[in-house]
């Protein structure tokens, strides 16, 4: 979706760049940011180890069943959304 709004930094706020990009998703835009938000906080957690007081944790021990549950509804979510848009810009 961003891409449609010629953005193409490989590196980037996703989450302020869709927050005033994607003006035009309307409502959705919030289901977009909610789960942006989510999902950029997860993955960092579920890819590393991370101290946690004078412990390192790892990602088995700190990701549970529901937050992966959650990140998947986003996820799809999401997905719904980014085809609609993407329908109605001609791009599928």
């Amino acid at each position: 979706m961003l891409e449609l709004k010629l953005v193409y930094k490989k590196e980037h706020d996703i989450i302020a760049e869709a927050s005033e990009r994607l003006q035009d998703l309307g409502d959705d835009l919030d289901s977009v940011l909610g789960a942006l938000d989510f999902l950029s906080g997860a993955w960092s957690i579920s890819r590393y180890p991370f101290f946690n007081n004078n412990a390192i944790t790892t990602p088995e021990e700190f990701i549970t069943q529901e937050m992966c549950a959650r990140g998947i509804q986003h996820a799809g979510e999401v997905l719904r959304i980014a085809r609609s848009y993407l329908r109605k810009h001609g791009v599928i």
